[in-house]
């Protein structure tokens, strides 16, 4: 009787035991989610137009920690933090070093400048938004351009925006008017509707005027042209004409100015995308803080109307046009979304 009740003590003893590993185990397997993520960005306008998102949702202001750097080491500093041979000390606060300012905490979410989106695109350190949680009806609303541009090599979609920059021919009303006989855009397009048309276009303005008139590639050489008086146009991006020539006297130079689509087809040339690392510790609040930029109708429109961005929202842009938004003084009270919609 004596050797069964120890033999049964030591069972329970045994399973104690086995117990008490299992609880310390369990415990040590919990998962704790981060409250914050840490985002990665290369100037102020990301971070104005986060505001609009903070505004609209005051739960999300203290869930982010936003790291702006200058944009001559930001593309240097995201490599490094996703490829370098430090990657796991970099998805860590570090503390000061050597009088340094402490490293920054290793990306959520980045922002990438279209001219290197394509280096992302296939990185095994990028999630889609399928799997951060974005569906279909989701992008439904977006540029067809802003999904497709992102797509990896398997056909998923893997950043986001919330605008787009597209391109349209800027031209002088008075040049056209004087030289042509007309200034409306459908009338002057048939006169730049493709470089053979065009070319033969300059000639005659040339003859007629006995000046050496000029198209110039970019809005920047409008800019940097000091002879900008014999510029019949240009092509601007959509950024430019709504937040510099309307704002600067300078280049305006009191002329009314008129928007095309010109001799070639619209582009892309700029725009900021967002990725979302592999490595996000809180991918939920990511896809909450990424939806409510991108895809939010209400935040888009009031981000439209205060700022004028091209933003990503076909149905916002539509009601924009139809309820006047985008005319403009420069333009002479014309609209110019009804081309660079296109």
């Amino acid at each position: 009787m004596r050797k069964v009740r120890i033999c049964l003590m030591l069972c329970a003893c045994f399973f104690t035991f086995l117990a008490g590993c299992g609880s310390k185990q369990t415990e040590a397997d919990v998962e704790v989610v981060p409250a914050t993520i840490c985002i990665y960005s290369y100037n102020d306008e990301f971070t104005d137009r986060l505001e609009y998102v903070f505004n609209a949702h005051p739960d999300l202001r203290d869930k982010v920690e936003l790291v702006t750097l200058s944009p001559e080491e930001y593309k240097n500093t995201i490599d490094t933090c996703l490829y370098g041979e430090n990657e796991e000390q970099n998805k860590e606060e570090t503390t000061q070093e050597s009088g340094d300012k402490p490293k920054p905490k290793y990306p959520d979410v980045f922002i990438a400048d279209y001219s290197y989106i394509s280096e992302y695109l296939d990185s095994e350190k990028i999630l889609t938004l399928e799997e951060i949680g974005f569906n279909e009806d989701d992008l439904s609303q977006m540029y067809p351009f802003t999904t497709e541009s992102v797509k990896d090599s398997e056909g998923k979609v893997r950043a986001i925006t919330w605008k787009l920059d597209p391109v349209a021919f800027v031209y002088r009303k008075s040049m056209a008017s004087e030289y042509l006989g007309m200034e409306e855009r459908k009338d002057v397009q048939s006169f730049v509707k493709d470089e053979h048309t065009l070319d033969d276009t300059l000639i005659a303005m040339k003859k007629k005027s006995g000046k050496d008139i000029r198209v110039l590639d970019s809005a920047y050489d409008y800019a940097q042209d000091k002879t900008a008086n014999t510029v019949f146009g240009f092509y601007a991006d959509c950024d430019w004409l709504t937040k510099t020539l309307t704002n600067d006297k300078r280049l305006s130079a009191g002329d009314k100015w008129g928007v095309c689509d010109g001799p070639y087809e619209h582009e892309i040339t700029s725009g900021e995308w967002l990725f979302v690392t592999k490595e996000c510790q809180n991918i939920e609040l990511a896809h909450d803080m990424l939806k409510a930029l991108c895809c939010e109708e209400n935040i888009l429109k009031t981000i439209q109307e205060n700022e004028s961005d091209f933003v990503n929202s076909k149905k916002v842009m539509s009601n924009a046009f139809h309820s006047g938004k985008g005319k403009l003084d420069v333009l002479g009270g014309e609209d110019y979304i009804e081309v660079y919609d296109k």
